[in-house]
């Protein structure tokens, strides 16, 4: 995934990662709060200031608002054409979920409605529903299954985005199955994901249509992986990924059939130092072959880690590196190798009083031109973020949020730098 100055992740894309998650979590208690190991201290479970919620019999609804109050200085993600503006965010949600003693079923509805004082056209209303829940067949085995459906908005930096008069609508519909089973310190699950992507057609200034549609494909993912636990908390893995995108028109706007197939196998081990430092690591190769010979394979090593390490109970600081590929529909390219690298520290100041650092940078190295014509070397893209944050809670129904970000991109391809300055205030109630 690159880096962008998103002004809300609705939520996690549900495309499975080789991620690990350990098993033996402790639970610590320290005035009050509940500690986990491994976890943020913005995610720390604070006894004086969480919601409560309502109760539903078996399940507890969460209902929350907050509004927010931005200033974008370049809001079109321009080299030359840069605009600024206020934008003011709704941003309502709920989410209700079960607290049975097996089995679980959890529904979460998320929404960002921007208004733009001056540029009106850019205006967007996302939202995002996603109904997961889980089936606890044995003690070690479990089944879950997951719904989710979104409409969503494209930034006006995303290099598909072909430059219409406002910003790129898409609808992604889809869902994942998957079924886990634990053989002593041997730990086996698969699953599968299948999803949609819809975009609408746009208008260029000169008035004529963008055929976005043209975007529109079915991509699936079938995942198979491996875990032993050579050690309590020391876990390798191995993993192995079976993929196909399918384009619902055989052929895109330059006559490419964009379809394709491919795999990935990685192998990764996951370590905790007694909850201090806890990581993982993983590498692999990738291998995407797409229908259209004037489309170059994409293939190469990936690889990455995550480390979470608490030097005190109150600070936390968490680095991540990963190399994925990603699809893309410029030009000749067949797509691209994203390498991200993320660096975000957390300190509790006071115990309702969270500060947030955070540093990022991505490289995107796409395979073939981007240019229709192929005049064009490949494109390269450098893309950079920074930002500082304070969350204070007032009581278990308030809180305040402030924060400024910066990010920016250089590239290969003329016209395509940018910088980008936010700063912003968030008003949050919740029940």
């Amino acid at each position: 995934m690159k880096i962008k100055s998103s002004l809300i992740i609705l939520a996690a894309t549900p495309i499975l990662l080789f991620h690990i998650t350990l098993a033996n979590s402790a639970n610590q208690t320290n005035h009050g709060d509940e500690r986990i190991r491994g976890q943020s201290v913005a995610q720390r479970s604070h006894s004086k200031y969480n919601p409560l919620g309502i109760n539903l019999g078996g399940f507890r609804l969460y209902p929350k608002f907050i509004s927010e109050n931005e200033y974008n200085d370049n809001i079109f993600y321009s080299e030359t054409f840069i605009r600024d503006d206020f934008i003011f965010h709704l941003r309502p949600s709920v989410e209700l979920n079960s607290h049975w003693s097996r089995h679980a079923l959890d529904l979460s509805i998320v929404s960002d409605i921007a208004y733009h004082a001056t540029w009106e056209t850019e205006n967007w209303q996302d939202y995002f529903i996603n109904l997961s829940g889980r089936l606890d067949v044995k003690r070690s085995s479990f089944a879950t299954a997951k719904f989710y459906n979104g409409r969503l908005h494209e930034d006006r930096g995303d290099p598909d985005g072909q430059g219409g008069i406002t910003p790129v609508v898409y609808f992604k519909t889809g869902g994942t199955a998957g079924y886990q089973h634990a053989f002593n310190r041997l730990k086996f699950n698969v699953s599968n994901e299948t999803y949609h992507l819809d975009y609408e057609n746009g208008t260029n200034i000169r008035g004529a249509t963008i055929p976005n549609q043209l975007r529109n494909r079915l991509q699936n993912i079938t995942t198979l992986r491996a875990g032993y636990e050579i050690y309590p908390a020391y876990e390798v893995f191995f993993s192995g990924e079976y993929n196909f995108i399918e384009y619902d028109s055989k052929f895109d706007f330059w006559g490419l059939e964009r379809s394709s197939t491919g795999y990935q196998v990685i192998a990764g081990i996951a370590l905790d130092f007694t909850g201090k430092l806890i990581g993982d690591a993983y590498l692999g190769y990738v291998n995407q072959n797409y229908d259209d010979a004037r489309l170059e394979t994409l293939s190469d090593f990936t690889g990455g880690f995550s480390l979470t390490w608490l030097p005190t109970g109150l600070t936390t600081v968490k680095a991540s590196l990963d190399r994925t590929p990603s699809e893309t529909t410029q030009g000749f390219a067949s797509g691209y190798l994203n390498t991200s690298v993320l660096l975000n520290i957390d300190h509790e100041l006071l115990r309702n009083l969270i500060i947030n650092l955070n540093v990022g940078y991505a490289l995107d190295q796409y395979t073939g031109s981007s240019s229709p014509t192929g005049a064009t070397p490949p494109r390269v893209d450098d893309y950079y973020t920074a930002g500082i944050s304070a969350k204070y809670l007032f009581n278990r129904n308030f809180y305040l949020k402030a924060g400024y970000t910066y990010s920016g991109r250089t590239s290969n391809i003329n016209f395509n730098d940018y910088n980008i300055n936010r700063v912003y205030l968030n008003i949050g109630l919740q029940i």
